[in-house]
């Protein structure tokens, strides 16, 4: 069973990250760096990430990817999902980078990103603009697809907390299953309720991000450390034949407590998911 764990699990600079996870126990990551802002991969940035796993014998499982994180409010930063033309291609763009970093370090797992959605705490002015989100977001999708199809690496759309699943349902059904999946994050799982809403959708998922939290605030914990239901969660994703033989845990851990998240994460693997 391969075990990965993000490389922003802990606060520290990557190389530093690295160190703790691979002295830790962990051999697999996420790949999480510049997961949330607007940098461009360069041809450096692709040697020194070879580099570093090849030094720490490590391997990525996915990458959480970024398509921007400017907003309706200003006109700083990029987004796939904004009406802007120019700030919308530029988030574009920064999705269509990752893919090509993937591809030259010969990664074929799936790139994770973020999508709008809809949710009861919405209110009909932010709902309207989560729509004009949406169908940009869905635009941004059609221009990312050829590049999709040329490296032949799948999206994984994560579901969000407090989501209610319209939006990712409709891309579901939408999109080729070949190319645009979901990432399963337990813990926004957990916070926005009516699970079995999501989990019917579990054949495609192709990303974990497992963690636990209270079911009112995204706390990235071990699992145990919350009220995730883990024996529910647990038959879902062994019925997800696109993960089968990988746990992927998205943390926000102490440096100190790595190498106790790497027993306990060995143990969730052992006591759930035996011989595998």
């Amino acid at each position: 069973m391969i075990i990965a764990i993000n490389t922003d699990c802990i606060k520290a600079d990557l190389k530093s990250a690295l160190n703790c996870i691979s002295e830790s126990g962990f051999h697999h990551l996420i790949w999480s760096w510049h997961w949330n802002d607007d940098y461009l991969f360069t041809p450096e940035d692709i040697l020194l990430t070879r580099r570093l796993l090849t030094e720490r014998e490590l391997s990525i499982t996915n990458i959480h990817g970024s398509c921007g994180n400017g907003t309706d409010h200003d006109d700083h930063g990029c987004g796939w999902y904004l009406a802007d033309p120019r700030r919308r291609a530029a988030g574009v763009a920064l999705v269509i980078n990752r893919l090509q970093y993937m591809d030259s370090l010969g990664i074929r797992g799936a790139l994770t990103l973020h999508v709008p959605c809809f949710n009861d705490l919405q209110d009909e002015t932010l709902r309207k603009r989560v729509t004009v989100h949406r169908d940009m977001t869905r635009r941004s999708l059609d221009e990312v697809m050829p590049y999709l199809i040329k490296y032949d690496i799948p999206l994984a759309l994560e579901n969000m907390p407090h989501d209610n699943y319209e939006v990712l349902t409709s891309y579901m059904n939408d999109y080729p299953e070949e190319y645009i999946g979901l990432t399963c994050d337990t813990g926004h799982a957990n916070i926005a309720g009516k699970t079995g809403d999501f989990y019917r959708l579990k054949s495609r998922v192709r990303a974990l991000h497992i963690n636990d939290n209270d079911g009112i605030s995204d706390q990235h914990q071990i699992p145990g450390d919350g009220n995730v239901n883990w024996d529910e969660v647990t038959r879902h994703i062994a019925a997800m034949p696109l993960c089968d033989g990988k746990l992927e845990f998205e943390l926000s851990i102490a440096a100190e407590q790595l190498p106790e998240a790497f027993e306990r994460c060995s143990n969730f693997a052992e006591n759930y998911f035996p011989g595998r």
